[in-house]
């Protein structure tokens, strides 16, 4: 696709449009810029917005706490554009989104120092809009709560989510607990009236030796597991009314 000789413009400021004879010229000789959006979910923060110009090579942020000994099969990196695969790095290799071929990247070396940021190594004006980083670090977390507590799960994500529970010894993803979008869960029957959400976690409240097991934090569109919480319980003591008796002889 070539590119119109259109006076007074320069090669770098015009956008080729469909169909092939439409193009665009700012009226000012400045460089068209791609606004891009990213949504941080390994870290949870207002999301950042990139003016880049078109043609450029950019870099999207995304950081997260990483065992530098992390071998390739472990490595879990996910990016997405507005709810489509845009790079997946999974089992050591790599898979890349319609349009984004040989255009994108992410670095195994910077991964282990915990940086997962996509890189573009040229801009095209189709690659405007909203981007999301996803972890998965292929860790249980362990948590012991006292009996009566609640139990806290942070959830690490901006996306809806889903959080399943697997009672102790079930291998399975388990049942659903909640799904929470917006800030907002929608729970099961059981679990309705015990679930809060506050500071992007999970409280499930009075925690009874039925709620010891396993604990799934799952992107609810792809069902990728964000995060695992294998939860225990002290269970409170139990007192037995002891009677004394005072014998007068």
């Amino acid at each position: 696709m070539s590119w119109a000789p259109i006076p007074g413009c320069r090669r770098s400021t015009c956008l080729c449009l469909c169909p092939p004879t439409v193009f665009i010229c700012p009226p000012l000789p400045l460089p068209v810029h791609v606004p891009l959006t990213v949504f941080l979910s390994c870290t949870p923060s207002a999301p950042t917005v990139d003016p880049v110009p078109v043609g450029d090579r950019v870099k999207l942020p995304c950081y997260a706490p990483i065992n530098r000994q992390t071998e390739d099969s472990q490595l879990n990196v996910r990016w997405e554009k507005e709810g489509k695969v845009v790079l997946h790095l999974h089992s050591g290799s790599v898979t890349l989104g319609s349009g984004f071929e040989n255009r994108v990247s992410v670095s195994k070396e910077d991964i282990r120092k915990g940086d997962l940021s996509l890189v573009f190594n040229t801009t095209l004006f189709s690659d405007h809009g909203s981007y999301r980083c996803f972890y998965n670090k292929e860790k249980t977390d362990n948590l012991t709560v006292s009996e009566g507590d609640s139990i806290t799960l942070p959830l690490h994500s901006t996306e809806p989510v889903r959080v399943q529970f697997s009672s102790a010894g079930d291998q399975s993803t388990g049942v659903s607990v909640c799904v929470v979008e917006g800030g907002l869960p929608r729970c099961e029957t059981q679990y309705k009236h015990r679930v809060s959400i506050q500071n992007g976690s999970l409280h499930l409240q009075q925690a009874s030796p039925s709620d010891r097991g396993v604990y799934r934090v799952m992107d609810h569109r792809t069902n990728d597991i964000i995060s695992i919480f294998s939860v225990d319980l002290i269970e409170g003591m139990k007192f037995l009314f002891v009677g004394i008796f005072k014998l007068n002889f």
